[in-house]
């Protein structure tokens, strides 16, 4: 196989991840010679056996018999000690990678994130990886055995009969190039295969996550023509990877016999001449094989190889992400500061050409209570994402207690903030642990506590297990407003100086909505808190109201204040109180 840059950059990280088991790649190379040397140490037993048989030499006969199978028995034992040994490190540099990658992807930047679909990474993470290991655990074994045999097979026989072995010689030139031949083509269609598949898993993790909008508006006729144009490309390179699979198995089957034609034939000539005992062509015909199955075997083994390097660069340009920057200063709580939270002629836009955030400004004092309210797309939940940091201002400062965002640690920004989203994501743990991840320290009271005054303590003691009941996945069984008061739960128990709410009250009814609102009244005394608000009635009580429209402070006050500039505020507020409720500020950038 001709190595390209691309692979030879492959085997250089791949090279990385196995320095740390170097011992134990030298140690399967040992046993290899090991069982090797016990191979043709058998086959040299049995030629001896039969040329003692033939004499008539019984003595010698059981010696050698004793010895030919002991030499199989530690044979087949270096076996089991190779294998195991192979496919350990195979598992092991296999799991160090997977846990670089996915530790990698924990700390990638949001905006590449989004480039890709996360079926894709799942299929890096797994099918890639599987290939990976399939190279370290038993590809490159099978090209370092059938290298070491093919050596020594041939030294072994020249010593026989160097006649014999030369003329076999001439068969293996071909058994190579049709298996170089044949190997091509069939890396090639295994990574094909990878790629189609990575396809199907990102169209699959579609359908099912959004199985509920997909039956609600029909689209499984859709979803499902697309997973069925997906899939049959799947099988269409399935098909062509068995098709040369069984060519190259089928050729390679005819080209072997080659060797056993000349074998028997010329050996056999050998033999009437008297160059050659029946014993030693018998173990000319054994040896053959150290000969020929190395070279046949080479063409899947290197195609094998071909996809596994391709996976293994699928799988480092997830370690080449940018990763979010670490370090910095720790963010100290300062409530005598005169501000919280600043943000001073921030700049925002996901695209250049399309500006969300236009020259924002904005102070929280410590412990404010502050609604944010306007249309969609007015930088809503883009200013949120800004605060936690998973993005950064293209142009702007943003400060917390004084302490300009760009300079600070980001986790410990992040541990001061407790965050309510939009969509409440809950993990298929129990309940009490999905609420516990807003403070891994907490009690068992403190989780409890934090659930009543979410107003969720009665609903979970409905649950079959309580604060023990199991979730399924993204808390499926549970009704919206039973997910935003665990999320709210969550955060309660953080008890963190800075509230952010996503429209945290947007998926309860009427009755829910009023026993949060009181909860999120308790709560954020004494908080630094901000609100983006899904029904304008809520806010009614907080310290001040901002409108943002097109990314900019359009209006600020408090809501009576609002009502009397009747400007864009009075509007948005008269349209909820005169119409059926409608997600005003549902969603924003």
């Amino acid at each position: 196989m001709v190595k390209t840059d691309q692979d030879s950059r492959s085997w250089r990280r791949l090279w990385q991840f196995l320095q740390p088991y170097q011992v134990h790649l030298m140690l399967v190379v040992v046993v290899i010679c090991l069982q090797i040397a016990a191979n043709m140490a058998g086959s040299h037993f049995l030629g001896l056996i039969l040329d003692i048989g033939i004499a008539g030499d019984w003595a010698t006969f059981t010696y050698a018999f004793w010895a030919m199978l002991f030499v199989w028995v530690f044979s087949d034992v270096m076996f089991y000690v190779r294998y195991r040994l192979a496919q350990q490190t195979g598992e092991r540099v296999a799991h160090d990678i997977r846990q670089q990658a996915a530790t990698r992807l924990s700390r990638t930047v949001l905006s590449e994130l989004e480039q890709k679909h996360s079926g894709d990474f799942v299929s890096r993470l797994s099918n890639d990886i599987d290939l990976i290991r399939g190279l370290v655990g038993r590809e490159w074994v099978q090209l370092a055995r059938g290298s070491i045999a093919f050596v020594a097979g041939l030294i072994m026989m020249l010593t026989i009969s160097w006649r014999v072995t030369l003329l076999t010689l001439v068969c293996v030139p071909f058994i190579g190039i049709a298996a170089n031949a044949l190997g091509k083509p069939l890396g090639r269609h295994l990574t094909s295969l990878q790629t189609h598949m990575a396809d199907v898993n990102s169209i699959a993790q579609d359908a099912i996550g959004g199985i509920t909008v997909s039956k609600a508006f029909n689209l499984k006729g859709e979803l499902g023509a697309r997973f069925q144009v997906r899939n049959a490309a799947v099988a269409a390179a399935g098909v062509q990877v068995a098709s040369h699979r069984a060519l190259l198995n089928g050729v390679m089957l005819a080209l072997q016999l080659l060797p056993l034609f000349v074998l028997f034939g010329f050996g056999g000539y050998e033999v009437i001449l008297g160059r050659l005992t029946m014993g030693r062509l018998l173990v000319l015909v054994s040896m053959s094989n150290s000969l020929t199955w190395p070279l046949s075997n080479m063409a899947h083994s290197l195609a094998q190889v071909k996809a596994a390097l391709m996976a293994s660069e699928r799988v480092f340009k997830i370690l080449d992400l940018s990763t979010e920057r670490t370090g910095g200063q720790t963010l100290t709580v300062d409530l005598e500061a005169p501000y919280a939270i600043e943000l001073e002629n921030v700049h925002f836009g996901y695209e250049p050409t399309q500006p969300v955030l236009r020259g924002l400004n904005l102070q929280v004092a410590p412990g404010e209570r502050v609604a944010i309210v306007g249309s969609s797309g007015s930088g809503k939940s883009t200013l949120f994402s800004l605060l936690l940091g998973f993005r950064q201002p293209q142009v702007g400062k943003i400060r917390f207690f004084g302490c300009s965002l760009e300079e600070l640690d980001l986790s410990t920004v992040r541990q001061a903030i407790s965050y309510v989203p939009q969509d409440a994501l809950l993990f298929p743990t129990s309940v009490a642990e999905n609420i516990a991840y807003g403070n891994l320290k907490a009690t068992t009271e403190e989780v409890e506590q934090a659930a009543q005054t979410a107003y969720a303590t009665e609903f979970i003691h409905a649950l079959p297990d309580g604060y023990n009941t199991l979730l399924g996945e993204n808390g499926v069984g549970l009704s919206g407003g039973q997910k935003q008061r665990l999320a709210m739960a969550r955060a309660i128990v953080k008890d963190a100086p800075i509230l952010l709410l996503d429209e945290a009250t947007s998926a309860l009814d009427t009755e829910a909505e009023a026993r949060v609102q009181e909860a999120i009244e308790a709560i954020s005394r004494n908080r630094t808190t901000l609100i983006i608000a899904h029904r304008l009635s809520t806010i009614k009580e907080v310290d001040r109201i901002v409108v943002l429209d097109e990314g900019q402070v359009a209006e600020m006050g408090t809501h009576t204040e609002l009502l009397r500039q009747d400007g864009l505020y009075a509007r948005l507020y008269k349209q909820q109180i005169t119409a059926t409720p409608s997600p005003v500020a549902a969603s924003g950038n």
